[in-house]
């Protein structure tokens, strides 16, 4: 009898969906594709044309068909049953406008699996539609690395991997002044979270000069992470800072040696020799605590330049309050933001986001590179994607 009743209602709906009169609405979904980033949340909105109250609606967002469940709210509650598993305890309902028709849904911790295709659904006593969307999951995984590996006497082979792009990302050999470069090999695998695991490699001629870059693009989100080398500089470094210590190491090794020589002498001419020894001893101590001043002067070094170097990129951002999010918080300053559940009514800008929350800034920077630098015992790298 069950069945019988939903082709009755079903049935009634359509009829009242073929002659427009009081009660029938719009659902009205986002335009575009929703971005959303892997371990990150987004949030999608719906609203009703004309704007009405819904809070006695049934809503319902799902995949691909209603038995796909990812929220549902009805008789002024949220209703956990019947949700997909994937997303439990991932969903929260927001409603503060729901009296004007305007609902959203907050997705937590995405993951690759949440890409696709949306329904946002709304129910009254007498008419019900719908609004369909996509959603896409995407992330920039790590910087590429480069490894290199001697083949023969006239080439060597060059290795590049990165890991944690979604979707599969583009990768592109480059030389500096040159055509692109055709891999010898490329693997692109999924890992167990989702995400893309790439290597590439080529061959190289020991005798170029040219410098070769590894580039891997973010197709979504039109973003590249890239890593260069020198086939001239790897294979004759102008600056090896590991043939210092090798050097210091092989000097600390010929004292060492001379202390032996000496103490053998000792047993021989006692003494005087034992004198000797002892004065000797304390030098190679008082070197000793001599090189490790000299390493931690160096470090120091190291960190006073990485962050006068770091300084020369600084920039003072003001936000600008018109591309804001409207459940982004705008300090009077336009310098500082935070997130809140609360739908904002904000004036209408063409350049407002209305599907990420985001807020851009005022000004407009150029390229620069990536910068690396030492603060005490930490590494810090900053990225710039343009």
């Amino acid at each position: 009898m069950q069945p019988f009743c939903v082709s009755i209602r079903t049935l009634l709906l359509s009829v009242l969906l073929s002659r427009p009169g009081e009660g029938q609405f719009q659902v009205i979904g986002p335009r575009e594709p929703v971005v959303a980033f892997v371990g990150e949340e987004v949030v999608v909105s719906c609203h009703l044309n004309p704007s009405i109250d819904a809070q006695n609606m049934e809503v319902r967002w799902y995949r691909n068909d209603p038995s796909g469940l990812v929220h549902y709210y009805g008789t002024s509650q949220d209703h956990m049953d019947q949700q997909m598993p994937e997303y439990q305890g991932r969903t929260k309902f927001l409603k503060e406008n729901i009296t004007k028709g305007l609902v959203a849904l907050r997705i937590h911790h995405i993951r690759p699996s949440d890409e696709g295709e949306y329904v946002c659904f709304f129910e009254s006593s007498t008419f019900y539609n719908k609004a369909q969307f996509k959603v896409l999951v995407t992330v920039s995984g790590t910087a590429p690395h480069i490894h290199i590996e001697p083949g023969n006497r006239m080439d060597m082979k060059m290795t590049c991997t990165s890991t944690g792009w979604y979707p599969e990302p583009e990768v592109q050999w480059r030389e500096l002044q040159g055509p692109h470069l055709a891999p010898a090999f490329e693997t692109k695998k999924i890992e167990e979270n989702g995400l893309f695991h790439v290597e590439s490699s080529i061959t190289a001629d020991k005798n170029s000069r040219a410098d070769v870059s590894c580039v891997i693009r973010n197709l979504i989100l039109s973003v590249e992470k890239e890593v260069h080398v020198s086939v001239a500089d790897t294979l004759f470094p102008e600056d090896c800072p590991w043939a210092v210590g090798f050097a210091v190491f092989l000097s600390l090794l010929a004292f060492g040696a001379t202390i032996s020589v000496l103490f053998v002498c000792t047993r021989k001419a006692k003494g005087s020799l034992k004198k000797k020894h002892g004065k000797l001893r304390k030098e190679y101590e008082l070197l000793r605590e001599q090189k490790g001043n000299i390493e931690k002067k160096n470090g120091k070094l190291h960190e006073e330049l990485g962050l006068k170097y770091a300084r020369r990129y600084a920039e003072n951002v003001t936000l600008d309050p018109d591309t804001a999010n409207p459940y982004l918080q705008i300090t009077d300053d336009n310098k500082s933001v935070k997130g809140g559940d609360t739908f904002q009514e904000l004036p209408k800008r063409r350049q407002r986001f209305d599907n990420l929350v985001c807020v851009l800034g005022q000004q407009i920077f150029s390229k620069v590179p990536n910068i690396s630098f030492v603060n005490g015992q930490e590494l810090f790298e900053l990225n710039y994607m343009m």
